[in-house]
């Protein structure tokens, strides 16, 4: 694990599980928050950029952990969060999913293909249903 300036982790409710397995790369960088009951376990690598915001009970998977049907292989891919990206409360980010730089994923939503920047997804799965502009070194407060 490799972890940024000023992580702010807010675990009252409920445990925060971060983590990598063997061979897995957990990267996070600075100013980054995750709140509780959220679940981030690298297997092959998660990367999360600066100033990110992490709301409750998200799941940032970079592995499906189990083999879905008889001789299926297990997926593994790598997963990348952008900087200042907001992810909403309860959200799940699937194994390979690249999430562009100041995007935003609304509460609820299963992200299952990649999400440019500066756009807002929501649903399952997840769609875009917004785009929007930004400064280049805009920062989320």
């Amino acid at each position: 694990m490799k972890i940024g300036n000023q992580l702010c982790l807010r675990g009252a409710l409920g445990r925060i599980e971060l983590g990598a397995v063997s061979g897995g790369e957990l990267v996070i960088g600075n100013r980054v928050f995750i709140n509780w009951g959220s679940t981030i376990v690298a297997t092959t690598g998660i990367t999360i950029g600066d100033d990110c915001n992490i709301a409750e009970l998200t799941a940032i998977w970079d592995s499906n952990y189990h083999a879905v049907e008889p001789g299926a292989e297990v997926k593994k891919s790598k997963t990348c969060i952008g900087r200042n990206v907001w992810i909403g409360r309860a959200s799940i980010i699937m194994p390979g999913v690249h999430i562009g730089d100041n995007a935003v994923v609304a509460a609820g939503s299963v992200v299952t293909s990649n999400v440019d920047s500066n756009t807002v997804v929501a649903g399952n799965p997840a769609r875009v249903v917004r785009e929007f502009g930004s400064e280049p070194e805009w920062r989320r407060q």
